[in-house]
């Protein structure tokens, strides 16, 4: 079991919760995007894929406008 300090709240985790955090992705980017949507979408997907293949099989996005909302 371990602790993790976060925003002034203590958590315990056990293992298989570490675990899940090493097979865990997160996306989150720029609320203004330089790309245009279409290629960064396809950008985001093979990388996605790519993960998945080596083991990723989480994958979370934040709600923000922009580069959030397209992962």
């Amino acid at each position: 079991m371990a602790v993790s300090i976060g925003r002034g709240a203590m958590k315990l985790e056990t293992g298989l919760e570490r675990l899940e955090r090493k097979r865990c992705c997160c996306f989150t980017g720029h609320r203004q995007i330089e790309k245009r949507p279409e290629e960064l979408s396809r950008e985001i997907a093979q990388t996605a894929l790519g993960l998945w293949r080596r083991g990723i099989d989480t994958f979370r996005a934040g709600g923000a406008r922009g580069f959030d909302t397209l992962a």
